[in-house]
């Protein structure tokens, strides 16, 4: 892996001094007068860091010479830095510094730019280029236009063998954490490590002023993304790496439940889903006695609050799975649960009942009624005899060509409801044997929105064999209006549950 710096630029003082600091990894001080000066130096030498490349952000103002100095802020920073690496000693000593003025460390910086010019790379970019020995420092401009900027500085700090990223923290504008920030969200999922943050604590009336690993003052930022990235799109992967290992089996069992239902959500894994969604039902009452509140228990309210009522039904509750699955853009996996769920929920919540005696004579001859849904066994294992028998009853009632073109006209339920206003309903008719038909009892108030449901239930089951066989695009609905038939869906659904 790549080991790099990256560091936001400040202006210079009007008074230049010369500083001392203090670290954890060892008695030795590092001094400094450029305010980026001393972390570079830390990395180097306390740290014993073998930096591949420093990477620089740099306003305008840190690019234009200082107005007394005759000198910028990239260019002092650069001349401190490559004195201090040609240097062999390394380390001078206080005494030797306070003997000089401000003039006489911009002097020093000036001289020492004709070394910087031997330093210098050619480049066909906006970017300017210095290497010293194993070292590359690259400047890179900032722009109005951010985004090519931030690409810009992630081109810089990405590797094909990977990153192990260093931030200084301490220099830049004040917009200069926001945009450190950004780009670490940006290089989220790529091979960058960030292997610490790094700022100055610096003291009124002190001399030593201490070096210090900030990282944990910026995880709540890593915190609030993976939080995001779990409500808006259900997926739990950043909240795992973010808490990692924990030898706390509550926290164990809660991020494997994440695991388990951002996993089998994304794989149409219905069941899956209830099973995760089950257990995280289940650790509430772990989490809401808890009195000192921490991290996870933020999360776990965040988590609660998201999936809402799924939790509170977590066996049925479909109709709520599947606006969820609206909001989070899953669509594939709606229309999963619209054809492999909603009939057997049906029937639970006796909105279609069925005389049980006669299927039960059906399902004895099962071999038969596998041949006439042309199912494999798997199928047949996975699917009830009440399943088939209320998608046959949707089947029986709908007319392919007729109802496409009626549905893709409807934008609304009420659209949909005035062009199925009859009460009319096909039996269920079982091919073999015999023909036989089985006549459904419809719960009283809901024939008035059965027809229209049950054609728009098999229209979008339609639809998804459609998705899933790659058949041609003019029969594929876009994601818009589908998400909206499946809206139309829930709402009819809950009118003809009463929820």
């Amino acid at each position: 892996m790549k080991n790099i710096l990256l560091l936001s630029m400040s202006t210079l003082p009007n008074n230049l001094k010369i500083n001392r600091y203090t670290h954890t990894c060892g008695e030795t001080y590092i001094y400094g007068i450029s305010q980026l000066e001393p972390i570079t130096k830390f990395l180097l030498t306390a740290k014993n860091i073998e930096l591949d490349r420093v990477v620089i952000m740099a306003s305008a103002d840190a690019l234009k010479p200082h107005k007394d100095y005759q000198i910028s802020a990239c260019n002092f920073y650069l001349s401190r830095i490559f004195d201090y690496l040609l240097d062999s000693n390394k380390q001078k000593t206080e005494d030797e510094l306070n003997e000089k003025n401000s003039k006489d460390f911009v002097n020093d910086a000036k001289q020492n730019l004709n070394i910087l010019e031997k330093y210098k790379c050619h480049s066909n970019c906006e970017n300017i280029k210095y290497r010293l020995g194993t070292i590359e420092f690259v400047i890179v401009p900032m722009k109005n236009e951010q985004i090519s900027f931030f690409f810009n500085v992630i081109e810089q700090v990405q590797f094909n063998e990977g990153t192990r990223l260093y931030i200084d923290m301490q220099g830049g504008d004040r917009n200069a954490i926001v945009q450190m920030n950004a780009i670490v969200g940006l290089l989220e999922g790529k091979d960058v490590e960030i292997a610490g943050r790094y700022a100055i604590e610096f003291q009124d009336g002190k001399i030593e002023n201490p070096i210090k690993e900030v990282s944990s003052a910026y995880k709540t930022y890593e915190l609030i993304s993976a939080m995001q990235a779990f409500k808006k799109y259900g997926r739990g992967q950043s909240l795992i790496d973010y808490f990692g290992k924990n030898n706390d089996k509550k926290i164990e069992d809660l991020l494997e439940a994440i695991k388990k239902a951002s996993a089998s959500i994304r794989l149409c894994d219905i069941d899956g889903f209830d099973k995760a969604l089950c257990k995280i039902a289940d650790l509430r009452p772990s989490f809401e006695t808890n009195t000192a509140k921490t991290e996870l228990d933020i999360v776990f309210k965040d988590i609660v609050d998201d999936y809402g009522e799924m939790l509170s039904n977590t066996k049925g509750g479909y109709l709520r799975k599947i606006e969820w699955c609206i909001k989070k853009g899953y669509i594939q996996q709606a229309l999963t649960i619209v054809e492999s769920k909603m009939p057997d929920y049906l029937y639970a919540k006796e909105v279609v009942q069925i005389n049980m005696n006669e299927i039960r004579t059906i399902n004895g001859i099962e071999e038969k009624i596998s041949d006439w849904l042309n199912a494999d066994e798997h199928k047949k294992k996975l699917q009830s005899v009440e399943h088939l028998a209320i998608e046959n009853l949707f089947y029986n009632n709908y007319e392919r060509d007729n109802d496409i073109e009626i549905i893709n006209g409807c934008s609304n339920a009420q659209q949909l409801l005035n062009n199925y206003r009859s009460t009319y309903i096909n039996w269920i008719k079982l091919r073999k044997p015999n023909y036989l038909k089985i006549k459904p009892t419809i719960k009283s108030g809901c024939i008035r929105y059965m027809l229209a449901f049950m054609k728009l239930h098999y229209y979008l089951k339609d639809q998804r064999n459609i998705v899933n066989h790659g058949s041609v695009e003019y029969e594929r609905r876009s994601l818009s209006d589908l998400s909206r038939k499946l809206e139309i869906y829930v709402e009819l659904g809950k009118k003809l549950i009463q929820e």
